[in-house]
C-alpha cells in the first residue's frame, strides 16, 4: 500500500510540473568554480577554478595563447582534474574576461608582456601554495619559462609552442637560466615553434628536459585536439614531477 502512495505522489508531481532536484553530477564539478584576483600590478584577473582538497600534488597553472582566453584550455583542465589535479586557469591581461576597462593586449607594449609572468606568480600567490607545475601555450609559454627562470615555487613549466619572441617576451636568457623542469611540445610544421623549441632545448643547461616533437598537431593548445595522446603525455610528466 505504501509503495502504491509513492508511486502515486511521484506521477502527481510529474504531471503537475515539480522538478525533484537531482544531485550533483561529476560534469558538473568538472565546471570549476569563476575566481577573481590581482596580477601582478593588481590588474584584475578573472579564472576558474578547480579544487582537489584531497590532493597532495602542487597545483597546475594554466596560461592561454594570444588572442585566445582561459577556456581554450578547459578540456585539458577537466581532464587533470579528473586525474588528481587542482587547477586554476585564468585570462591573460588584456583578454577575455580579464579586460578592465576595455583594455585589450591589441594596445600592450613589450613592457605590458613582461608582467605576464609576473601574474602567474600572482596566481600562485593567489592559491597560497609553496609549489605550482605551469602549462602555458604560445606567448603563454614563453610567459611561463620566464616565470620558471625567477621562481623556486615552479616545480615544472609546460611549454606548448613556445617562441624565442613573441610580442617582445623573449626566452632565451630564462632558458639558459631556470633551474625549473621542463617539458617543450611542437609540431614540425609549426616552423617558428618548432625551432625555436629546439633551441630553447639545447640552450637550457638544466638536466631535467624533454623535447616532444610531433607532426601535423598545428600550434599552442589545439595540439591536444589534433594528438589524441598528448593530454596523457603531458598529464605523465606532470605526474613525474609533482
Amino acid at each position: 500500500m505504501r509503495k502504491v502512495l509513492v508511486l502515486g505522489l511521484l506521477a502527481l508531481l510529474v504531471l503537475s510540473g515539480c522538478v525533484i532536484p537531482r544531485p550533483s553530477t561529476n560534469a558538473d564539478v568538472l565546471q570549476g568554480v569563476q575566481v577573481e584576483f590581482g596580477g601582478a600590478d593588481g590588474f584584475k584577473l578573472i579564472g576558474t577554478r578547480w579544487d582537489n582538497p584531497d590532493s597532495t600534488r602542487p597545483p597546475l597553472i594554466l596560461v592561454h595563447e594570444l588572442g585566445s582566453d582561459r577556456h581554450s584550455l578547459d578540456d585539458f583542465a577537466a581532464f587533470a582534474f579528473a586525474n588528481g589535479f587542482s587547477v586554476l586557469s585564468f585570462d591573460m591581461r588584456g583578454h577575455g574576461e580579464s579586460r578592465p576597462g576595455n583594455a585589450t593586449y591589441l594596445d600592450f607594449t613589450p613592457a605590458d608582456w613582461q608582467l605576464v609572468a609576473g601574474d602567474i606568480q600572482a596566481a600562485r600567490d593567489y592559491l597560497n601554495v609553496e609549489k605550482v607545475l605551469v602549462v602555458g601555450a604560445s606567448i603563454g609559454a614563453n610567459a611561463a619559462l620566464n616565470y620558471g627562470a625567477d621562481e623556486s615555487s615552479c616545480a615544472g613549466v609546460v611549454l606548448l609552442s613556445p617562441g624565442l619572441d613573441y610580442r617582445g617576451l623573449t626566452t632565451l636568457a630564462a632558458a639558459q637560466s631556470t633551474r625549473c623542469p621542463m617539458l617543450i611540445v611542437a609540431s614540425q610544421e609549426d616552423h617558428y615553434a618548432a625551432q625555436s623549441s629546439q633551441t630553447l632545448f639545447t640552450s637550457a643547461t638544466i638536466a631535467d628536459k624533454q623535447l616532444l616533437t610531433i607532426e601535423d598537431a598545428g600550434h599552442g593548445a589545439r595540439m591536444f585536439d589534433a594528438r589524441q595522446t598528448l593530454k596523457q603525455e603531458v598529464l605523465d610528466w606532470l605526474n613525474a614531477h609533482a
